[in-house]
């Protein structure tokens, strides 16, 4: 009997002395099975289990950050941007695109709110007229004037509008250009080199 209670004892200071030890406590022991699946558990697209992350797959990966997209840029060869950004988006919906929507472009491809132009064989610019892609700083189509106004500050500046369209905003430093609704001052898309309105 006392070996046994001696061995008991032991056991609970050592016990005590780990968790004591340890900078996450018991916590750290219980997020190890769930580091150690994703690594295991498939490929890289099927791995992050953050919250809401499957409601907008291509959100993450697709960003309109001027010449880049995040998944690519424009300057790759065309059929090569295409296919990558295919991954997040799916299959394009139009390819060729039935109308136009690039007016300066050769050929163009898209997934229905979004756009890319191909001219001399690589990806020469895009538009975005769907809410579901954004930049880096969240804006999207539908933000309006003052967000603009308050994200890119005196960078920003807005053209008058044309008879044919809205007006159109540029951002100083930034590969990226818009267009917003002359009623209501939303945004109503974004684009990027040969993507740009006549």
């Amino acid at each position: 009997m006392p070996h046994t209670r001696t061995a008991l004892l032991s056991g609970a200071v050592l016990l005590a002395a780990l968790t004591a030890c340890s900078d996450d406590g018991p916590p750290a022991r219980s997020a190890a099975p769930s580091v150690a699946g994703p690594t295991t558990g498939g490929p890289p697209s099927a791995s992050p289990a953050t919250p809401g992350a499957s409601s907008a797959p291509a959100t993450p990966t697709v960003a309109l950050q001027g010449a880049g997209l995040g998944v690519t840029r424009v300057g790759v060869p065309f059929r090569e941007a295409v296919e990558a950004l295919s991954g997040p988006l799916g299959p394009p919906t139009g390819d060729p695109a039935g109308d136009t929507g690039c007016v300066s472009a050769a050929s163009e491809v898209d997934w229905g709110e979004f756009r890319v132009g191909e001219l001399d064989g690589v990806l020469a610019g895009w538009v975005s007229t769907g809410p579901s892609l954004t930049t880096p700083s969240g804006v999207r189509v539908g933000t309006d004037r003052p967000t603009l106004e308050r994200v890119y500050g005196d960078r920003l500046t807005v053209l008058p509008a044309s008879p044919d369209a809205g007006p159109v905003f540029t951002i100083e430093g930034v590969e990226l250009a818009g267009e917003l609704d002359a009623e209501q001052g939303r945004v109503v898309s974004l684009f990027n080199g040969v993507c740009s309105p006549p």
